[in-house]
Protein backbone atom coordinates (compact mmCIF):
# COMPACT_ATOMS: atom_id res chain seq x y z
CA UNK A 1 0.00 0.00 0.00
CA UNK A 2 2.83 1.81 0.64
CA UNK A 3 4.52 1.70 -2.49
CA UNK A 4 1.16 2.46 -4.35
CA UNK A 5 0.89 5.90 -2.40
CA UNK A 6 4.90 6.84 -3.37
CA UNK A 7 4.11 5.82 -7.27
CA UNK A 8 1.21 7.90 -7.04
CA UNK A 9 2.63 10.84 -5.46
CA UNK A 10 5.81 10.64 -7.62
CA UNK A 11 3.34 10.77 -10.69
CA UNK A 12 0.85 13.76 -9.50
CA UNK A 13 4.30 15.93 -8.83
CA UNK A 14 5.69 14.65 -12.57
CA UNK A 15 2.22 15.82 -13.85
CA UNK A 16 2.25 19.28 -11.32
CA UNK A 17 5.99 20.32 -13.18
CA UNK A 18 4.76 19.95 -16.48
CA UNK A 19 1.63 21.87 -15.76
CA UNK A 20 3.46 24.53 -14.45
CA UNK A 21 5.80 24.49 -17.02
CA UNK A 22 2.96 25.15 -19.62
CA UNK A 23 1.78 27.88 -17.78
CA UNK A 24 5.45 29.52 -17.54
CA UNK A 25 5.91 29.12 -14.04
CA UNK A 26 9.59 27.73 -14.33
CA UNK A 27 11.07 28.22 -10.75
CA UNK A 28 8.26 26.37 -9.07
CA UNK A 29 7.45 23.77 -12.41
CA UNK A 30 11.61 23.29 -11.57
CA UNK A 31 11.27 22.87 -8.05
CA UNK A 32 8.67 19.72 -8.88
CA UNK A 33 10.40 18.30 -11.38
CA UNK A 34 13.50 18.23 -8.50
CA UNK A 35 11.13 16.91 -5.74
CA UNK A 36 10.08 14.30 -8.73
CA UNK A 37 13.75 13.29 -9.72
CA UNK A 38 14.83 12.63 -6.00
CA UNK A 39 11.53 10.71 -5.02
CA UNK A 40 12.52 8.38 -7.98
CA UNK A 41 15.95 8.09 -6.80
CA UNK A 42 14.97 7.14 -3.38
CA UNK A 43 12.79 4.25 -4.15
CA UNK A 44 14.67 3.05 -7.41
CA UNK A 45 11.74 3.88 -10.34
CA UNK A 46 13.43 3.00 -13.81
CA UNK A 47 12.89 2.12 -17.14
CA UNK A 48 8.99 3.64 -17.85
CA UNK A 49 8.57 4.66 -14.33
CA UNK A 50 11.87 6.41 -14.62
CA UNK A 51 12.09 10.15 -14.17
CA UNK A 52 12.56 11.00 -17.64
CA UNK A 53 9.51 13.85 -17.85
CA UNK A 54 10.35 15.37 -14.70
CA UNK A 55 14.31 15.71 -16.05
CA UNK A 56 13.33 16.84 -19.23
CA UNK A 57 10.56 19.81 -17.16
CA UNK A 58 13.69 20.50 -15.43
CA UNK A 59 16.51 21.00 -17.85
CA UNK A 60 13.52 23.61 -19.80
CA UNK A 61 13.01 25.39 -17.08
CA UNK A 62 17.04 25.45 -16.95
CA UNK A 63 16.86 26.92 -20.22
CA UNK A 64 14.02 29.06 -19.72
CA UNK A 65 15.83 30.73 -16.80
CA UNK A 66 18.80 30.72 -18.74
CA UNK A 67 20.51 28.24 -16.74
CA UNK A 68 22.22 27.01 -19.83
CA UNK A 69 24.66 24.98 -18.23
CA UNK A 70 22.44 23.36 -16.13
CA UNK A 71 20.97 22.67 -18.54
CA UNK A 72 23.29 21.05 -20.37
CA UNK A 73 24.02 18.53 -17.79
CA UNK A 74 20.71 17.73 -17.04
CA UNK A 75 20.36 16.96 -20.81
CA UNK A 76 23.39 14.84 -20.68
CA UNK A 77 22.09 12.52 -17.31
CA UNK A 78 18.58 12.20 -19.68
CA UNK A 79 20.55 10.57 -22.05
CA UNK A 80 22.98 8.80 -19.52
CA UNK A 81 19.42 7.46 -18.13
CA UNK A 82 17.86 6.95 -21.56
CA UNK A 83 20.84 4.96 -22.96
CA UNK A 84 20.95 2.61 -20.28
CA UNK A 85 17.23 2.20 -20.34
CA UNK A 86 17.54 2.06 -24.11
CA UNK A 87 15.11 4.50 -24.80
CA UNK A 88 16.76 5.45 -27.85
CA UNK A 89 14.15 8.33 -29.55
CA UNK A 90 14.22 10.03 -26.35
CA UNK A 91 17.91 9.98 -26.16
CA UNK A 92 17.65 12.03 -29.28
CA UNK A 93 15.03 14.24 -28.90
CA UNK A 94 15.67 15.20 -25.35
CA UNK A 95 19.41 15.11 -25.34
CA UNK A 96 21.04 16.17 -28.47
CA UNK A 97 17.62 18.38 -29.22
CA UNK A 98 17.71 20.96 -26.38
CA UNK A 99 21.62 20.57 -25.50
CA UNK A 100 22.23 21.09 -29.16
CA UNK A 101 20.21 24.22 -29.56
CA UNK A 102 21.76 26.22 -26.74
CA UNK A 103 25.05 25.11 -27.98
CA UNK A 104 24.31 26.43 -31.33
CA UNK A 105 23.47 29.50 -29.80
CA UNK A 106 26.50 29.14 -28.28
CA UNK A 107 28.67 28.74 -31.52
CA UNK A 108 29.59 25.32 -31.25
CA UNK A 109 27.94 24.51 -34.64
CA UNK A 110 30.47 21.68 -35.83
CA UNK A 111 30.19 19.63 -32.30
CA UNK A 112 26.92 19.75 -32.63
CA UNK A 113 27.31 18.67 -36.14
CA UNK A 114 29.30 15.91 -34.84
CA UNK A 115 27.22 14.95 -32.09
CA UNK A 116 24.22 14.36 -34.72
CA UNK A 117 26.06 12.12 -37.17
CA UNK A 118 26.95 10.19 -33.76
CA UNK A 119 23.42 10.25 -32.95
CA UNK A 120 22.23 9.40 -36.58
CA UNK A 121 24.65 5.98 -35.87
CA UNK A 122 23.30 4.98 -33.00
CA UNK A 123 19.82 5.42 -33.58
CA UNK A 124 19.98 4.05 -37.17
CA UNK A 125 21.22 0.43 -35.73
CA UNK A 126 18.70 0.27 -33.31
CA UNK A 127 15.62 -2.38 -33.88
CA UNK A 128 13.26 0.36 -31.91
CA UNK A 129 13.75 3.10 -34.27
CA UNK A 130 10.20 5.41 -34.96
CA UNK A 131 12.56 6.42 -38.17
CA UNK A 132 9.93 8.94 -39.62
CA UNK A 133 9.87 10.18 -36.21
CA UNK A 134 13.53 10.94 -35.88
CA UNK A 135 13.81 11.99 -39.53
CA UNK A 136 11.96 14.81 -38.92
CA UNK A 137 13.88 15.23 -35.58
CA UNK A 138 17.16 15.65 -37.91
CA UNK A 139 15.89 17.76 -40.14
CA UNK A 140 14.59 20.13 -37.34
CA UNK A 141 18.64 20.35 -35.64
CA UNK A 142 20.02 20.28 -39.14
CA UNK A 143 17.15 23.52 -40.30
CA UNK A 144 18.78 25.36 -36.44
CA UNK A 145 22.58 24.87 -38.28
CA UNK A 146 21.58 26.03 -41.15
CA UNK A 147 19.79 29.21 -40.04
CA UNK A 148 22.81 29.55 -37.24
CA UNK A 149 25.43 29.34 -40.56
CA UNK A 150 23.36 32.29 -42.08
CA UNK A 151 23.40 34.61 -39.07
CA UNK A 152 27.35 34.16 -38.96
CA UNK A 153 27.74 35.05 -42.12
Amino acid sequence: MENTRSIVAYHIGCMTSLTLWCQGRFFEAAEFASIAITQAENNGYSGIAGPFDAMLVLSRCELELSQLNQSIETSNQIERKAESARHVALVFHVSTGTRSRIQITQGLITHVVDVISRTTGKTQTSANTQSTRLDHRYDRCFLALRFKRLETR
